[in-house]
């Protein structure tokens, strides 16, 4: 089971800028590593309430431990 443990300062964060960042793909990233550090839902059903797969859900919190929220904000699409 994947865990999220983060400071109270990074939960806050999250909670604001899940409702008022501009770019609604981003909020949903925020919204579910959000989720994930704030209560014991599963990756599914994060990814139910999120409307993402649970791979995606389970991608954004390892970008997130692994560079913080500024990897939530990335779009690394090639063209």
């Amino acid at each position: 089971m994947l865990q999220i443990n983060l400071s109270e300062t990074e939960i806050q964060q999250l909670n604001y800028e899940r409702y008022h960042y501009l770019c609604p793909m981003v909020q949903k990233r925020i919204h579910a590593v959000y989720l994930k550090a704030t209560t014991e839902l599963s990756i599914t059903r994060i990814g139910q309430l999120c409307d993402l797969h649970r791979h995606a859900v389970s991608h954004w919190v390892k970008e997130y431990e692994a560079g913080g929220f500024e990897n939530l904000c990335q779009f690394n699409y090639g063209t």
